[in-house]
């Protein structure tokens, strides 16, 4: 897979800086491939962060007047180099949803199930996004990710 391969070219890249002369080493090759690597994994999330940052101004997620402490939480973090990690939070939170959601439409009775789905939104738009962009930040990331696969 993607994260054994960039595990394994990390290694190398460290067994590289310390010492040139093993083989493969030379030139840079590993590093540069590890680099490569990296790059193409984390494309998606880092486009999805400068979209998403434009999108989040626009609701004024970050404006400070009622924002809850939960929002200048959110938004401290969302400033700093663990920005990011934010949007795979909310992939995270988007792979339990589509792996939760079939089997309780089918085992819970309708009623329960509209309350589920408004209580999904309702994290949803805690984290800044509605149903629109989060069906949007989806469809940039899947575009972003397959782009920079086909790339290296």
């Amino acid at each position: 897979t993607d994260a054994r391969l960039w595990l394994r070219l990390f290694a190398e890249a460290q067994h590289c800086l310390v010492n040139e002369s093993l083989p493969g080493c030379r030139g840079h090759g590993v590093i540069a491939l590890s680099v490569t690597l990296s790059v193409s994994i984390l494309s998606p999330y880092l486009i999805a962060y400068s979209a998403g940052l434009q999108t989040l101004l626009q609701r004024g997620f970050f404006d400070a007047q009622g924002a809850s402490c939960y929002r200048r939480v959110v938004s401290a973090m969302y400033m700093t180099f663990i920005g990011p990690v934010y949007f795979v939070a909310i992939d995270v939170l988007v792979a339990l949803e589509s792996l939760l959601w079939g089997p309780l439409s089918l085992l819970v009775p309708e009623s329960s199930y509209h309350g589920l789905e408004s209580g999904a939104a309702g994290i949803f738009d805690a984290l800044g996004m509605d149903r629109m962009g989060l069906e949007g930040y989806k469809r940039q990331r899947s575009m972003a990710q397959l782009s920079f696969e086909t790339m290296p």
